[in-house]
């Protein structure tokens, strides 16, 4: 079982994501914005005593902090720097975007299947263990 950090402003999004995953065995925190993922995560404000999740699941078009400045100022955090983060988007062609300028582990593009968003969490959740084992 892994801890997830989620974002999404559409709520139906957000819970049928946050139910996909919860069914799947991992514990899941849902947040309608990227700027409260920021808060959750302890980087803005800065709050050294935040739990880091094992994933970030960041939606790129939510108010006020968009899914490209929050992946930003995750990577650029010495706290949250390795933190794996997965962007979800219905646009088209900004996968590359973040892949090469932000670093992410992968990008899932909406409309999704259940089983493409627990495969992309399996494999990034994998990749991301020291020991090569499955969180769950």
């Amino acid at each position: 079982m892994a801890s997830i950090l989620l974002s999404e402003d559409d709520a139906s999004i957000l819970e049928l994501m946050a139910l996909i995953l919860a069914k799947a065995g991992h514990a899941v925190t849902a947040a309608p914005s990227n700027l409260d993922i920021l808060k959750r995560l302890g980087v803005r404000p800065d709050d050294p005593s935040a739990r880091l999740p094992d994933l970030v699941i960041l939606d790129v078009m939510t108010p006020k902090v968009d899914g490209y400045c929050a992946a930003r100022v995750i990577r650029d955090h010495p706290r949250t720097r390795a933190v794996p983060i997965l962007i979800v988007s219905g646009l088209q062609e900004i996968d590359r975007l973040f892949a090469v300028t932000v670093k992410t582990q992968g990008f899932l593009k909406k409309p999704f299947r259940p089983d493409e968003l627990l495969g992309l969490v399996a494999q990034i959740l994998d990749q991301s263990r020291p020991d090569g084992r499955h969180h769950g």
